[in-house]
């Protein structure tokens, strides 16, 4: 579709779909997928988890570049029969290796990575590491006596710099 200068173009591959949009300011990229894979986060996938679908899709990808900046954000979501502070031990190692890892639990502040904040549930313990433009985030709460937790990565860059 062509439109005052834009282009848009979706496409449906499997479990994949993809909207790519263009514009004379900057381009959107997202992907939604059934196939989460936690390497595309930056960390390795818990041995004992499952993805877990949201409207059919258990891991989304956006990609914004812009003039003045390029904005890229994955996330997926993952349930356990594990308890939290198992997952939490596992994630705080694989989490170590990108810095000192920051732990909040939910509720009774905002949290904030690379400027988008939110307010989590009182249950959730959120482990997460600042690497320079980019920061990885593992969000853990109870579910029945096992566990339910998402990936997120954000990397903010210049627009010359590779993504």
């Amino acid at each position: 579709m062509l439109l005052l200068g834009c282009g848009i173009t979706h496409e449906k591959k499997g479990s994949t779909e993809k909207v790519d949009v263009a514009t004379p300011v900057g381009n959107l990229n997202v992907s939604t997928s059934k196939d989460a894979r936690p390497a595309q986060v930056g960390l390795a996938a818990y041995p004992a988890a499952h993805a877990v679908p949201d409207e059919g899709q258990s891991s989304a990808q956006a990609h914004i570049a812009m003039p003045f900046l390029n904005l890229k954000i994955v996330s997926m979501k993952f349930e356990s029969d594990d308890p939290p502070a198992k997952v939490l031990d596992f994630y705080r190692h694989e989490l170590s290796h990108y810095g000192d890892v920051k732990q909040e639990r939910g509720g009774n502040s905002t949290s904030d990575i690379q400027g988008f904040s939110w307010r989590s549930t009182p249950d959730q313990i959120a482990l997460s590491v600042e690497a320079g433009d980019a920061e990885h985030l593992v969000a853990v709460q109870p579910k029945g006596s096992g566990s339910k937790f998402a990936l997120v990565y954000i990397r903010t860059s210049e627009p010359d710099e590779s993504q």
